[in-house]
């Protein structure tokens, strides 16, 4: 079973991903590269626990798990400059909200 730490460090490595990508000319495959770090960021939001969440309260993690939703299961709705707002503006001070957030808990391996 994955625990909140390595859920963590996944979403810290999806926006880590993003942020690869810069914020210039980005074609159809980075798009779809981000929506898919974008996925990964809200499902493994969702399964963190309850206890996690609640020591971040800064981080707006049932938003994070309906964009999620909304590219997997709406994905008609989903625009790219959307995506690309939320990867330039969004992802990089979630990452370090997570970092913060790792280091404030301890987390054991």
């Amino acid at each position: 079973m994955i625990g909140d730490k390595e859920r963590l460090q996944h979403m810290i490595e999806a926006c880590d991903t993003i942020m690869s990508f810069g914020s210039n000319s980005w074609d159809r495959k980075t798009y779809l590269a981000a929506e898919r770090c974008i996925e990964i960021l809200g499902e493994a939001s969702r399964h963190l626990s309850d206890h996690i969440k609640q020591s971040c309260g800064d981080v707006i993690w049932q938003d994070i798990i309906g964009m999620r939703n909304i590219i997997a299961h709406e994905y008609f709705r989903t625009q790219d400059p959307i995506i690309y707002r939320v990867s330039v503006k969004y992802v990089p001070v979630l990452r370090e909200q997570l970092i913060d957030l790792i280091k404030k808990l301890e987390l054991p391996s």
